[in-house]
This record gives C-alpha cells, structure tokens and sequence, in this order.
C-alpha cells in the first residue's frame, strides 16, 4: 500500500543497525545536511528542534519512534456554528497550531509529523514554500475578481466569471497536482511509524459491529491520505466516506429528510436545500446526490477488497485504473452541480417571517456575545491542554509534565470507562484519568467565571424566541427553529460568506470553487482534532 515503506520488522531492524551507525557519525552528518527547521513556534520542546533521526535515537524503547498521527476536522455542513468547547476534554496529543492553515490539504496528516518532528525534508521545504506563496495569490485574485463583479448585472458577473475562470483554472490545477505531489513526498522514513500500524492489519476479519466500523474508518481514512494510485477527486470522496463511518451508522451524512444537510460541490461541502425547490430542481439534487452516494460505495468496497492484498505495487494498479474509470464520471458529477446552481437561486433564501432588523440585530449581538464566552472558557482551559497533552516523545506515566504524581490526583469521580472512552478518546489509565481531572477541573472553573453571564444571554434569548413568537402567531417551538435557520443565514452571509460562494455562485470552476472552500475553512478557525498514538482516532 506504502511503495517507499518496507515491512515493519524489517524496518525496525534497519533502524536499530542505523542507531550504531548514525551514533558514530551524528555529529559530522549534522554539521554537512543541517534540518530544515520550522519555525519555533511549531515545536514544543528542545527534543522537539531536532532533526526526526536524532529525534529517534532519544530512547532505545523504540516509543520515540513512534510520532501521533493527525486527521483534519470535519468541515461543518454551510451555516452550522462551530462548537468550539466539544474537545476541551478530548484527552488525543494536541495539533500543531499552524496545521490550521492546511486543513482542507491532501497532504495534512504527513505535514503534522513533521512539523511534531520539527523539520521538513531539504528537498521538500521550497516546494512547499511555492505552494504557499502560490495558494495565497490566486486566492486574493479570485477574491477581488468576486469584489469587481459584485455589483454587475447577473448576466454580466455571470460571463465575467466564466472568462476569469478560462484563464485562472489551468493554474489552479496545476496548485492541486503540485499538493498531490506534497502529499506523496511528505511521506519519508519517519512518517513510515505512523503508517505502518494500517499496513500490518490488512487482511485481518473485524465482526459487523462497532469495532468492524472502526476498522472500515481507519481503511478508508487511511487510504483517502496515504494510499498511492487515487486520483485527488477520489480522495475527497473518501474522506465525505469518512466523515459518514464517523456519525451514526443509521443515519448517512448525504441526508435522510428533508432539511438535512448533504454533500454538495465543492466535495465536503454541506448543505441544507431551502424547502419547496421546484420538482425538477428537487430532482436533479436528488440524482446528484445518488450519483455521488455510487462512486463513493464503488470506492469504499474497493479499498475494502484490496485492504486484504499485501503487493503495494498491485494495490496501487487497481487504483489507477479505478481512478480512470471514475474520472468522467466525477467530471459529469462537476456538470450536474452547476446546473443545480442555475436552476434557482439557491443562494436566496426567504427571511423568516417576524424577524424584524431591530430584533435580528439584537440576536446578533446575543450571539457574538456567546461566541466570546466561549472564547474565554477556551483562553483558560486550552493551555492547560497544551501543557499536558503536547507530544514530547516517550513520557513518564507515574507523573504529570508539571512534575505531580499521577498518585496524587483524586480521580475517584470520574466517568466510567464507556463513558470516559467517549468524552476523551482514551481508556481510562491512571496518567489519562490523572489528566482528565485536572483538564476538567479547570474547565469547571472557567464556567464558572462566566455562569452569571452565560445565565444572563440565555434568559435574554429565551425572551427573544417568545418575542418573535408572539409577533409571527407562531409556536415558541416553532419561534426557536425559526431563529436557528435565521442563524444560518446569517452565518452564510457572514464568517461564512466564502463557503457560500463556492457552493452557490454560478460561473466559477470546480478549482476555483474548491480554493473558496478552503480559504473559509481556514478562516473559520476549525478547532484541530487531536492526534493518537493508536494510531487512528476511535469512531465514536
């Protein structure tokens, strides 16, 4: 699966005879092939700054060898709120703050080892300096081109578009194939210990039951990353496959009722089709939909069947071919997109009856007014996260990073394993259940600080949900839901507003729409998921 990898035992062997060898001759090797350092901030301890080969001779249990793995966030569905209190007690190794700039990026997982590694290989540093410095320009020349149309007549922006889209997308492809070639390149010895633990499982039978859905998630995550011969469209698809292993398994994440978010275009998008489309139009979404709800199961029962081979190079063939099979196919998925887009202005929604500006703005300033208490709540507890929970290598279990004994810790309160499992990702060992207390005890005392005010906008928003209840003749029931697709509006046309265009505007090409994607990604400041040792993270 891994061409450039060699099977564990072997490599382990390697590395312990390069350990002799790298010993008599670190320091003349050090001085004639300096690393390529990033910059301070991305690392968190001298162990850190150095390069992954010493980095590896630290320890001769071989853990320092073994560096966590990072899996971007989900992308929330167009106009969702993003929780940003959920993993305050999620106890995965804490990502590196600046992954927050790549987290739509086919090359995400290898960059976060690293950058935990602290150097980028020589040969690799000023491609992706290039990329960087490229990515930021067409985004700012898109941007302005959607500026300069802004005020133009449909029609007119429509063909302004399109012409800037001619000459913009060959570029644009060319950003993409370049981050495919980052991701493969990425992939050098010392990512080789966060890849191995998915190789030596293939082939392996898992029961049809909550740990057979972890095992298809770390298939399919897997090889939406790091598996070669998929073509970058296909690597999308498996990561919305992804995204759907990790929610309930009765319910699909392209939608089960009217209302519910679905995978739209740019792929990981999500969307919530406003209610009463004409049928034609409900009925291009609904073949789109069916269409893309295919290749992805095509995809995941292929990656299923060749999980069990163990040639790298076959593996990698039947991927090529599939990825040719599928290419027109995503191509015309592309089309039936844009036709969706021109069938109605799906963009537009209705405002909600009731709602008058006075009261909208005063929402509003509820609104941002949570936003900054949760902002606060996270102030306080993330460095205490960080503290604890910043990767440094092999670490002593009997203590804390401040030095305390784990012993010393009343954690006689905390969940049961299930429970505990679900709230942090980990098992409850005395170090994690150690770690727990103390992350959920400053937690406590965050909310608390602020549990006066956070009473204070609940009350106010109460009052606001029976306000516009009594002035529409609506339910309170019926006032909240009203308020909640308000929200999502607001927030399409606000923090949101570049995702918005990539969905919805006409005209842009499929490049141009997934550049947009990304750039609101970014901007949304996605709290990161933890990494894992184990090495992927638990569906739950």
């Amino acid at each position: 699966m891994y061409s450039h990898l060699t099977p564990l035992l072997v490599s382990s062997l390697f590395t312990r005879c390069f350990r002799w060898f790298s010993g008599r001759l670190a320091a003349p090797v050090a001085l004639a092939f300096p690393a390529v350092v990033l910059p301070a901030q991305e690392t968190a301890a001298d162990w850190l700054r150095q390069s992954p080969t010493l980095a590896r001779r630290e320890s001769n249990t071989g853990l320092s060898e073994i560096i966590p793995v990072y899996f971007p966030p989900t992308p929330p569905p167009l106009g969702a709120a993003v929780d940003r209190l959920a993993q305050l007690l999620n106890l995965k190794w804490v990502a590196p703050a600046s992954l927050g700039s790549f987290v739509n990026e086919p090359f995400y997982p290898r960059l976060a080892t690293h950058l935990i590694a602290g150097s980028l290989p020589m040969n690799v540093r000023p491609r992706y300096d290039a990329y960087v410095s490229a990515r930021a320009r067409l985004r700012m020349e898109l941007a302005e081109k959607i500026a300069a149309t802004r005020t133009m007549a449909p029609e007119t922006r429509l063909a302004e578009l399109q012409e800037f889209a001619r000459i913009q997308t060959p570029q644009l492809a060319e950003l993409e194939w370049t981050a495919e070639r980052l991701r493969r390149d990425l992939g050098t010895a010392h990512v080789q210990w966060t890849e191995d633990h998915r190789r030596s499982q293939r082939g392996k039978v898992r029961p049809p039951d909550e740990k057979g859905r972890r095992w298809e998630y770390e298939i399919v995550i897997s090889a939406a990353f790091f598996v070669e011969g998929l073509s970058p469209g296909q690597r999308r698809l498996l990561r919305e496959a992804a995204i759907e292993l990790e929610g309930d398994p009765a319910a699909s994440a392209s939608g089960t009722g009217a209302g519910d978010p679905v995978f739209f275009s740019p792929d990981l998008s999500r969307v919530r089709f406003p209610a009463g489309l004409a049928p034609e139009v409900a009925s291009k979404i609904a073949e789109y939909t069916r269409e893309k709800d295919a290749l992805k199961r095509e995809l995941r029962d292929e990656v299923y069947e060749l999980d069990s081979i163990r040639s790298d190079d076959a593996i990698t063939d039947r991927l090529r071919a599939l990825a040719k099979e599928h290419e027109p196919r995503l191509l015309a998925l592309d089309a039936r997109a844009e036709e969706i887009r021109r069938s109605a202005a799906l963009l537009v929604h209705p405002a909600e009856p009731g709602i008058s500006p006075a009261m909208a703005s005063r929402w509003a300033a509820l609104q941002a007014a949570r936003e900054q208490l949760d902002a606060s709540i996270v102030a306080r507890v993330e460095p205490v996260r960080a503290e604890l929970l910043t990767f440094r290598g092999p670490f002593d279990v009997k203590r804390l990073p401040d030095g305390r004994l784990v012993s010393s810790i009343d954690v006689r309160d905390v969940p049961d394993r299930r429970e505990f499992l679900a709230l942090t990702g980990h098992s409850p060992t005395p170090w994690y259940k150690a770690v727990f207390q103390v992350i959920r005890t400053e937690l406590a005392a965050a909310e608390a600080a602020v549990a006066d005010r956070a009473e204070e906008l609940r009350a106010q928003e109460a009052g606001l949900v029976r306000e516009l209840a009594t002035a529409a003749g609506i339910t309170p029931e019926q006032a909240a839901a009203a308020w909640e697709r308000h929200d999502r509006l607001r927030r399409a046309n606000g923090p949101q507003v570049e995702y918005a265009l990539a969905v919805f505007e006409p005209g842009l090409s499929p490049e141009q729409r997934r550049l947009l994607f990304d750039l609101s990604l970014e901007r949304l400041a996605l709290p990161l998921p933890g990494g894992s040792l184990a090495p992927y993270p638990v569906v739950r």
